[in-house]
């Protein structure tokens, strides 16, 4: 081929430092071209180098034949958003200028405008860049290799697409993976572009070497363009990968089942604490003592004649059905009226206490970890690797909770739900795939009784494509588009399940058979007791009858 001459105008977008070094612009002014790139050292031939294709406008002057200069720079990596304009030399006055531009590296060059001009009018023209932001992208119908991973369901081939689309196929079964899958359905259809789809099982790791293996090695290693799944930003993998604006922000949740105040066993102890019982205890001790010494002083009292009797009264007062005795003194008439008084207050304090927690909804006891921790609530998680690893790591709060991991803690989401549904445990898991089992095995009643507490922090989930892919911007653009003008909130709430919004409601909740059970111990030592002193009392009469009939004889 003749020779080239070549004068480069760059505006460049990205980082300063992509741009073109001196010497590498003198290689490439001075580079031998053929028919194709192999054995020459010519800058535009590299295409693993993200440097130069992305971002630039070109001014290529040549007096060679234009076709055979786009033949060339066919086998070059100038790409999508590369501005390219040739200009050939025609005559002395006029110069044909030829737009070039192409979607991806492997189609052919487009030429949308052709058209000659003076010399003096070459600034005006030059000056306008190709738009190719927007719906103005067009990738004329291109199919690109990805890769998607579904662990589960049938949605392996681009025949599939529809049914992944569909919620009602296979309900539940991939959500958070199908949700990030329909924007890029919409990109497909915003872009004019199609995908050659793989399924891909296995996410990959870092090897020693620095390489990736699984969907992150394929695409590092441009075996695919893009992988569209939902995929944790991670710093090892940012080192070899870019990833798009995050789709949703995924947090490692408890759920349990906050500790019932009534219903239970405990349910006529819980009004008062502690400290409050033993002053209670303490009163009434106080309250038989004087009883009991008063008695000694007044005469007239009929019933309060013993301990006994003491305490019968006082308890008397207890149960609010007054003091079966009168007195003749006022000190005595006085510790009546104190009594009364005192066991009055603390009855009605009682009662109020009963009354409000089956009426009005109490406050959640556990509202964050440190209060799970501190309770008496067991820790278990879902038996998966991301889980464990996560109950392993050595900031203070994980550590803490890991001391309270119930033996054989980690199960299956559905034994570990339904332990929760037990009471006084707390399953650890992804927020996304504990909601999806919890509205499978909870009604609507009992998911309203389900409390969610995060221990760390959220992480982001977004999709992936190859380190500087000139492909990045555009598809982030989608994607912020769709987020802006509401369709990502459409389709959060559409695919993701959300939480449920209950409100409290002012509804009597009736104590159980379980929350008498006090009472009913009560009665029946009561009663036991009881017998146990009436055949006492009965065997100690008749010895006392005996006794008479023996003196005699």
């Amino acid at each position: 081929m003749g020779s080239f001459w070549f004068w480069l105008v760059c505006f460049h977008i990205a980082s300063p430092s992509s741009a073109l070094l001196p010497g590498e612009l003198h290689k490439f002014i001075n580079a031998h071209f053929r028919n194709n790139c192999h054995g020459i050292d010519l800058y535009f031939c590299n295409i693993e180098d993200a440097v130069g294709h992305m971002k630039f406008r070109w001014l290529i002057f040549t007096n060679d034949n234009m076709l055979s200069v786009i033949n060339i720079l066919e086998l070059s990596r100038l790409e999508m958003d590369s501005d390219v304009t040739l200009i050939n030399s025609q005559n002395d006055s006029t110069l044909q200028f030829t737009r070039l531009s192409r979607m991806y590296f492997k189609t052919n060059f487009t030429l949308p405008a052709n058209y000659s001009l003076e010399e003096t009018m070459i600034d005006e023209k030059i000056s306008q860049p190709i738009q190719w932001r927007g719906e103005n992208v067009n990738f004329n119908n291109y199919s690109f290799d990805a890769i998607v991973i579904f662990l589960e369901g049938n949605f392996n081939k681009v025949e599939d697409i529809p049914n992944m689309l569909n919620k009602s196929v296979q309900p539940g079964v991939e959500n958070i993976r199908r949700y990030f899958f329909v924007p890029v359905w919409y990109l497909m259809e915003l872009y004019n572009f199609t995908l050659n789809m793989s399924n891909v099982k296995e996410w990959g790791v870092a090897l020693p070497n620095g390489s990736l293996t699984g969907a992150f090695g394929m695409v590092e290693r441009r075996e695919v363009e893009f992988g569209f799944t939902a995929v944790r930003l991670d710093p090892d993998r940012i080192k070899h990968l870019d990833f798009s604006v995050h789709m949703i922000l995924s947090r490692f949740i408890f759920v349990l089942v906050q500790p019932k105040t009534f219903g239970t066993a405990a349910a006529l102890i819980v009004p008062f604490e502690s400290s409050t019982w033993w002053a209670f205890i303490l009163l009434v001790l106080v309250l038989i003592v004087s009883m009991r010494i008063i008695a000694s002083t007044d005469k007239e009292q009929s019933h309060n004649d013993s301990w006994g009797g003491s305490m019968l009264m006082v308890f008397g007062g207890i149960s609010q059905n007054g003091i079966p005795d009168s007195a003749f003194k006022i000190s005595s008439r006085a510790v009546y009226l104190v009594t009364l008084l005192s066991l009055f207050m603390v009855s009605l304090y009682y009662s109020t206490g009963v009354l409000s927690g089956l009426i009005i909804p109490s406050p959640d006891p556990i509202q964050n970890v440190d209060q799970l921790i501190a309770s008496d609530t067991g820790i278990g998680g879902q038996d998966e690797v991301y889980i464990r690893r996560e109950l392993l790591k050595n900031d203070s709060t994980t550590k803490r909770a890991r001391a309270k991991l119930i033996s054989n803690p980690f199960l299956q989401m559905k034994a570990g739900l339904e332990k929760v549904k037990q009471g006084r445990f707390a399953f650890y898991g992804l927020e996304e795939l504990l909601r999806i089992a919890i509205e499978g095995q909870f009604t609507a009643e009992e998911r309203c009784l389900i409390s969610e507490l995060q221990m760390v922090r959220g992480f982001q989930l977004s999709h992936f494509w190859r380190k500087k892919s000139p492909f990045g911007e555009i598809l982030n653009v989608g994607l912020l588009k769709m987020r802006e003008r509401g369709v990502m909130n459409y389709l959060e709430q559409y695919w993701l399940v959300q939480k449920p919004k209950c409100s409290a409601e002012l509804l009597f909740a009736p104590i159980k058979v379980p929350g008498m059970t006090l009472a009913y111990a009560v009665l029946a030592v009561g009663v036991v007791i009881s017998l146990m002193v009436a055949i006492f009392e009965l065997l100690s009469a008749r010895r006392w009858q005996t006794l008479p009939l023996q003196f005699t004889n």
